[in-house]
């Protein structure tokens, strides 16, 4: 909550190491920011605010969201062997329908396995610097091979 003047109280500024923990440890159950943070009584901007501003945390919850997604997964496995069950559904409709719900679980793993693992940072800002000397160096062995050309040598042996 901001005051008056513009700043952050101290109660935004801080959040307490409880509830940073609840947080992480339900994020670690359920691999979900909302209700995690909800859990913790905290809000979502508090959140990403604190993850914006300490490696330290921001390393917690990577830790915390990769042990979600593994037992998610480890969830979903368990689930894909067990045999389905006649309830309100019956047949080929359960069956039908635990298969779409799998797939649709599988789906998002695989769609939020680079966030986990750590490969969605190839764009973070510690990773643009390398990706613009790539690029630069790619743009010269193109520029070299394109001289090589004009000059009527062999563009392959340019590169």
């Amino acid at each position: 909550m901001k005051v008056p003047n513009g700043k952050l109280n101290n109660q935004e500024r801080t959040i307490s190491a409880r509830k940073i923990d609840l947080f992480l440890e339900k994020l670690a159950e359920t691999s979900n920011v909302t209700a995690s943070a909800k859990e913790a009584e905290l809000t979502t901007s508090q959140i990403y605010r604190k993850r914006i501003a300490s490696p330290q945390f921001r390393s917690q919850w990577a830790v915390a969201l990769r042990e979600g997604y593994a037992r998610l997964e480890a969830d979903m496995l368990a689930e894909a062997r067990v045999e389905p069950k006649a309830g309100k559904v019956a047949g080929a409709d359960l069956a039908k329908a635990r298969t779409a719900r799998q797939r649709l679980a599988l789906t998002l793993l695989a769609a939020h396995r680079k966030s986990v693992t750590g490969e969605a940072q190839a764009n973070s800002p510690q990773r643009r610097g390398s990706a613009k000397a790539d690029l630069v160096s790619r743009l010269n062995a193109l520029r070299e091979r394109y001289h090589a050309l004009d000059d009527g040598g062999d563009a392959e042996g340019a590169a």
